[in-house]
């Protein structure tokens, strides 16, 4: 299978950078997600505190600029690839092949990626065991009523 972009480089750049701006922008609100959820859940009194609209709104600004600075800015500035990179695109205008360099390699992984899966991971942890908690209980007190209605 041969792909042959029929576009101009910088349409190129233009479609890796949305590439990388739309996906790391879905991972972060999945993990603003979470951290919703986990405020919701497993401490309930604070959530009103601690979920305002304030904090919603830096919450959501995080979410649509930091893939901004994490793709656009690296991508047209040219600091997420090699030399050798920007050498072929210049020499073989119609490949558009995404190559990066390993800082931004780890850069952009770890900010799109990883930290906002540890941050799930440990969220939802948080909550399972919430919600394991709360049904103990729940089973708990079923229990005891149905032991007072069987006295009667």
């Amino acid at each position: 299978f041969i792909f042959r972009w029929n576009f101009s480089p910088f349409l190129c750049d233009l479609w890796n950078s949305l590439d990388v701006y739309f996906s790391t922008a879905s991972i972060i609100h999945l993990c603003c997600i979470s951290v919703d959820r986990y405020y919701a859940i497993v401490k309930p009194l604070k959530y009103p505190i601690c979920m305002t609209k304030n904090v919603v709104a830096v919450m959501l600004l995080i979410t649509w600029i930091s893939p901004g600075l994490l793709s656009f800015l690296p991508i047209f500035s040219g600091w997420y690839t090699t030399s050798e990179h920007l050498e072929f695109v210049a020499q073989n205008p119609n490949d558009c092949i995404f190559v990066v360099n390993k800082p931004y390699c780890i850069i952009s992984s770890s900010i799109s990626f990883w930290i906002p899966c540890t941050i799930m991971i440990f969220t939802y942890l948080a909550i399972f065991r919430e919600a394991n908690r709360q049904e103990k209980q729940m089973a708990a007190r079923v229990e005891s009523t149905m032991i007072m209605i069987s006295k009667y």
